[in-house]
């Protein structure tokens, strides 16, 4: 008796692990999500297509309330520091305290696409074109990622082509429009949530 009750408890629990792994997008969204906000968290990118090497530093270096949520100040991601939390529908949003609204920057569970606005010139319309890939960078390979591309606009020189996201890592690649041409960058190092992400620069 007492083994059959072992072997159904067992049972249960592979049937419950199995269910969370395969739960809503929603949920694993949460669990892992496409843009981590923790303090501390930070991210260097590396520019990989040219001879500049230049690197870019991203950072969450405080959280702060309004109307209830918290937000999370980046710092580095373009533009001037933004504010900015993820929703219950795994989207990424600024606040802007001086309008008192609300931006969306990146809907990670759409379907369709949308209009972006983040703080950058030039954006056209953006669109998750694949999921689930292993996305390669000099600091690792991250697999079940995600890219965004972005529609042509009307800007000759400036604006986003292109940007992949890790689950539970963050943008480890932008493909920009400048007025010297394309640039890429990639995830070079990284700290989020504890994690060590190759060496820092």
């Amino acid at each position: 008796m007492r083994t059959g009750w072992r072997k159904t408890a067992l049972l249960l629990a592979l049937l419950g692990a199995s269910a969370a792994a395969q739960g809503p997008p929603r949920s694993r969204a949460a669990l892992r999500p496409f843009f981590p906000l923790a303090v501390g968290n930070r991210w260097v990118y590396q520019e990989v297509a040219s001879n500049m090497g230049g690197f870019r530093t991203v950072e969450v270096v405080s959280t702060r309330q309004w109307n209830g949520n918290t937000y999370y100040e980046l710092t580095g991601f373009g533009g001037e520091t933004a504010w900015v939390r993820q929703t219950p529908e795994g989207a990424l949003v600024e606040y802007d305290p001086a309008a008192g609204e609300e931006k969306l920057w990146y809907a990670f569970l759409s379907s369709q696409p949308w209009s972006s606005r983040l703080s950058l010139p030039c954006l056209g319309q953006a669109e998750i074109v694949k999921r689930g890939e292993a996305l390669r960078t000099g600091a690792e390979t991250f697999p079940g990622g995600l890219v965004i591309r972005y529609a042509n606009n009307r800007c000759a020189d400036a604006g986003l082509i292109e940007e992949a996201f890790a689950p539970g890592v963050g943008l480890v690649r932008r493909s920009e429009l400048t007025i010297a041409g394309p640039r890429i960058y990639e995830l070079y190092y990284a700290r989020v949530n504890g994690r060590e992400i190759g060496s820092p620069p």
